[in-house]
C-alpha cells in the first residue's frame, strides 16, 4: 500500500475509476435464432466508447422470474444496467412486468406515455396502444431527441430499451447524453510472432509488475505460423506507457508490428471527467 511519502500515491488516488454496466438481452426470438442478435455487440462497442465498464451481459427468455432476478442482481451488483427487447403491446412482451415484479412494485400506467401515444397516434389509437404506457412504479420516461422523439424509460439505475437495432441505436445517444463521458481508457498493443507457451513465464512477470493495468494475449494462425497480440490498456496514461514500453522491450526479439497508447476509439482526453447525468 502507498504511504503518503510516495510521490505516486497522489496520482494512483486521483485516477478516475470507470462506472461499471451490465447488458440484458430478452427474448426467445435471440435465443432460439429466430432473428440475428445485434445489440449485444452494439453495447459493448458504444459503452466503451463512453468510459463505461461492461461488467455482464446476460441473455434471457421470456421468463418472468429470470427476467426479474437477472435485472434486480445485476442493479445491486453495477452502477448501469440497460435491458433491450420486451416492451412492445404483444403477449410476449414481459419485461416491464418483469421488472416491476423483481423490484417488488406494480405496474401502472404513465400519463405521460399515454399522451404521447395519443398525440402521436390521434384517431388511429386504440386499447392496445396504451399497453405500451405501462411502466413500473417509481419509472422515469426521459426526453430523447433526434429522429425518435420518444422517451427513454429509466427504473432507479436501469434504463430499459427496446429490442429492435436500430431504435436502440438511436436511443443510445439519449443514454450518453444523461449519463455523461466517463474516464478515457488508454490503450496500446504489440503483436509477436510467437505461440503463446513460448512468452507465458515472462509475460506472467510483467502483468505482476504493472497492477495499475490490463494485460491481455489473444493467439492468431495465419501464413502457416502462430503470432500473439497482447494489449495493454487502463485509465491512467503513464501507467499504460509504462507497461506497454516494458512489453515492448521484453519482446522486442520476436515483435512484428506495434500500435502507440492512444485513446480508446470514440473517448476524447478532455471529456474524462465523469458525468453522472440525471
Amino acid at each position: 500500500m502507498a504511504s503518503s511519502a510516495d510521490p505516486d500515491a497522489s496520482a494512483k488516488s486521483a485516477t478516475p475509476t470507470a462506472r461499471s454496466a451490465g447488458v440484458v438481452i430478452i427474448g426467445n426470438e435471440v435465443l432460439s435464432g429466430k432473428v440475428a442478435e445485434q445489440n449485444a455487440a452494439f453495447f459493448i462497442t458504444r459503452l466503451r466508447e463512453i468510459g463505461i465498464r461492461l461488467r455482464e451481459m446476460a441473455f434471457v427468455e421470456d421468463d418472468r422470474a429470470a427476467i426479474g432476478a437477472v435485472v434486480r442482481r445485476m442493479s445491486e451488483r453495477y452502477d448501469i444496467v440497460c435491458t433491450t427487447g420486451g416492451i412492445g403491446p404483444t403477449h410476449d412482451d414481459i419485461t416491464i412486468e418483469s421488472i416491476a415484479a423483481g423490484f417488488g412494485v406494480p405496474v401502472v400506467e404513465s400519463a405521460e406515455l399515454a399522451a404521447a401515444i395519443a398525440a402521436t397516434l390521434g384517431p388511429r389509437m386504440h386499447p392496445g396502444h396504451l399497453r405500451m404506457a405501462r411502466i413500473p412504479e417509481g419509472a422515469v420516461p426521459l426526453p430523447t431527441g433526434g429522429r425518435i422523439a420518444w422517451p427513454l424509460l429509466r427504473f432507479g439505475n436501469v434504463w430499459i430499451f427496446p429490442g429492435v437495432p436500430w431504435l436502440v441505436r438511436a436511443k443510445f445517444d439519449d443514454l450518453a447524453r444523461h449519463l455523461g463521458q466517463g474516464p478515457t481508457t488508454w490503450l496500446g498493443a504489440l503483436v509477436l510472432e510467437a505461440e503463446e507457451a513460448d512468452i507465458c513465464e515472462r509475460l506472467d512477470a510483467l502483468v505482476a509488475r504493472h497492477p495499475d493495468t490490463e494485460i491481455g494475449s489473444y493467439p492468431a494462425w495465419g501464413a502457416g505460423r502462430w503470432s500473439v497480440r497482447l494489449t495493454v490498456e487502463g485509465p491512467a496514461e503513464p501507467a499504460v506507457h509504462a507497461a506497454w514500453s516494458d512489453l515492448r522491450g521484453a519482446f522486442a526479439a520476436s515483435l512484428t508490428s506495434e500500435e502507440p497508447v492512444q485513446p480508446v476509439p470514440g473517448a476524447a482526453p478532455e471529456a474524462a471527467a465523469v458525468g453522472q447525468g440525471d
